[in-house]
């Protein structure tokens, strides 16, 4: 029984190394992403304020 109880335990350190490792690069895209659409999101969003002006008016 001793000899199986260390694999456990060192499975929780990788596999918490794992998902910080996998949240870093998910944020890492997201900044990507953000920073490539960053003019077409600009675009939309005052397109869709100049449709929202046009209506109430």
């Amino acid at each position: 029984r001793n000899a199986k109880k260390p694999a456990p335990t060192q499975a929780v350190p990788e596999t918490l190394h794992t998902h910080a490792d996998l949240y870093t690069h998910a944020h890492t895209q997201a900044c990507i992403y953000v920073f490539r659409h960053m003019f077409t999101f600009a675009h939309m969003h005052t397109h869709i304020q100049t449709h929202v002006h046009i209506c109430i008016h």
